[in-house]
């Protein structure tokens, strides 16, 4: 039965490793699926390096050309998982949970339980991608990197990344920077041996000492555990009181430049005579109204509205 669904569509860009790059993402994914069954485009989305040991893979499924854009869906399994339901008698006064594996397919054959699904399209550099539940572009950029070395002739260092530019109109208005907040969680190392949990080491902490550590006394201390993991952030605040030369002021909006390519985790804001610029008024996104059928988004119906969206984005001079 169709019915429609709020999606989000998120506009990305590559960077290679390796620059000047000789390919576009689009080649290589149109040379990476060529004459693939799904077997050929499974790949491990953990630590794993063999499927057969992975426990939670992806693969790229309908792929088509269409309108001038290479598009897809993309699914994760998480292998052998469980879902759990219960019997409709709410007059109870507690519910007992099943644990329900997939059922067998009528052939007997194994089935699995989709995990998560992604669809995008792709031109050149450049994507339109909306995610569901455990995806994330981050899993998208680990099967890309592993599928192109998998079936494309590439260099072995050869990578992208994928990248989440903000709006080209913006450029202009971030200038004469007065301040800029940084914000991320702190993470300790959590190892099995029950070993101290201590802050010092990570990457956030090293950034603070990298700020202040010359000027303050930033003694090591542990968390002893007490502290869960993500529940302790760091706040940095970089701020010009004094009037400052043109030097000073180019090179400070350089820095506020940088971040907005910063990584997720990390949230940002960014103040200017202008207005002040979080990660969120920065980032290119967008909820689209998406035709589904049992759940699944229609393909040709989320793929047309993403291409009449980076139509948009490109015609409003956003990218």
């Amino acid at each position: 039965m169709a019915d429609h669904k709020t999606k989000s569509f998120n506009f990305f860009t590559v960077q290679f490793n390796l620059e000047p790059s000789d390919y576009t993402l689009e080649e290589l994914l149109i040379e990476s699926m060529l004459d693939t069954k799904t077997r050929d485009r499974l790949i491990p989305l953990d630590k794993k390096k063999d499927i057969e040991e992975s426990e939670y893979y992806g693969f790229i499924g309908h792929r088509e050309p269409y309108k001038g854009f290479w598009c897809a869906n993309f699914f994760s399994i998480d292998k052998d998982k469980v879902e759990h339901v219960v019997n409709e008698t709410f007059d109870t006064e507690e519910l007992l949970f099943t644990p329900v594996p997939p059922p067998e397919g009528e052939d007997g054959t194994k089935r699995q339980y989709i995990d998560g699904k992604m669809h995008f399209i792709c031109t050149k550099n450049d994507l339109i991608i909306a995610t569901d539940r455990r995806l994330s572009h981050r899993h998208l950029e680990k099967y890309i990197n592993d599928i192109i070395h998998k079936r494309c002739d590439v260099p072995e260092e050869y990578e992208i990344r994928l990248i989440r530019p903000p709006s080209r109109k913006l450029f202009a208005d971030i200038k004469n920077v007065k301040r800029i907040n940084l914000s991320a969680p702190l993470r300790g190392e959590v190892e099995e041996t029950r070993a101290p949990q201590t802050l010092e080491g990570n990457k956030y902490w090293n950034a603070l000492k990298t700020y202040v550590g010359q000027y303050t006394d930033l003694t090591k201390f542990d968390t002893g555990r007490f502290i869960k993991e993500k529940n302790l952030r760091m706040d940095i605040s970089l701020i010009f009181n004094k009037k400052r030369n043109e030097a000073y002021s180019d090179e400070f909006d350089s820095i506020a430049n940088a971040l907005r390519y910063a990584e997720e985790e990390i949230d940002y804001a960014i103040v200017t005579p202008s207005g002040t610029w979080t990660r969120e008024k920065l980032t290119l996104r967008k909820p689209h109204s998406v035709e589904h059928i049992d759940d699944m988004p229609v393909n040709r119906d989320i793929f047309d509205k993403m291409a009449k969206w980076y139509l948009y984005l490109l015609k409003n001079g956003d990218i």
